[in-house]
């Protein structure tokens, strides 16, 4: 009658799955563990890469290929009395492959700064010109005519109207010799009133048709 080889038998393969380990429960002194890599369909004798150690503790260790599958059991270094060599079941696993994680690289140095763009062309020419003298008459342009200013240091002092160009509108006269200069005018509810010359007014009276 053989007797038991071991119970209790534990086979772990953990992350980073480059190394399996073992441990059991045994009345025996010595045992061996034999493991065998891609393991065909018969496990003895083995036709596969293999590995067989006498062993006296009651765990075991070695190192595997991550991806790789293997079947490990346990078996004894002597027949038994009545002539068997008995073994453990096997026990199969496939050593864990470990993900791989990258390290983020260190920042790039930071890039040139672009070219500055070229300048736009100038822009037309002024209408426009100031005196820088101590005073004088300038004229603007954009004013049209009958308008025209006085420029002290540069800087625009005075606008004057030309009431002969550009009509001028003031209150109501209450006389014809009112105070008044030409191109002045007026207007109320009967009559168009205008200056000819200095202080001199007329009206026109103002009808539908």
């Amino acid at each position: 009658m053989s007797l038991e080889v071991a119970t209790n038998i534990i086979v772990s393969c953990p992350l980073p799955g480059d190394k399996v380990s073992a441990q059991w429960s045994t009345t025996r002194p010595q045992l061996i563990v034999r493991m065998v890599e891609d393991p065909p369909g018969t496990l003895w004798p083995p036709t596969q890469t293999f590995i067989q150690e006498w062993v006296t503790a009651k765990v075991w260790s070695h190192s595997v290929t991550p991806g790789k599958s293997y079947v490990i059991y346990l078996t004894v270094p002597t027949a038994d009395p009545d002539g068997g060599w008995p073994y453990t079941t096997p026990i199969r696993f496939t050593a864990p492959v470990p993900s791989i994680t990258g390290i983020p690289g260190p920042a790039g140095p930071k890039g040139d700064k672009g070219d500055k763009g070229d300048p736009g062309p100038p822009g037309p020419p002024g209408t426009s010109s100031i005196s820088t003298g101590t005073g004088g008459t300038i004229s603007w342009p954009w004013w049209g005519a009958g308008l025209t200013s006085t420029s002290v240091e540069g800087r625009l002092d005075t606008v004057s109207v030309d009431n002969t160009v550009i009509p001028f509108r003031v209150s109501v006269p209450t006389t014809t010799t009112s105070p008044g200069l030409r191109g002045y005018f007026a207007l109320d509810t009967n009559f168009l009133y205008e200056c000819t010359a200095t202080n001199t007014w007329r009206r026109i009276p103002l009808s539908t048709w």
